[in-house]
């Protein structure tokens, strides 16, 4: 019998013009993240300076 794991995770979802980024950190519990807002930005920043 195989048993599921499951992994709790939080997301941001960030649209820039026509494209949407998910910015996602897993593992820890819900809710427990204090820096994926930070992380976030970071991600936008570079998707607008390289396209990337």
């Amino acid at each position: 019998m195989a048993v599921a794991q499951v992994v709790e995770c939080d997301s941001i979802l960030v649209r820039a013009g026509t494209t949407l980024l998910v910015v996602q950190e897993q593992g820890n519990k819900s809710g427990g993240d204090n820096y994926l807002a930070q992380v976030a930005e970071a991600a936008l920043r570079r998707y607008q300076a390289t396209g990337s």
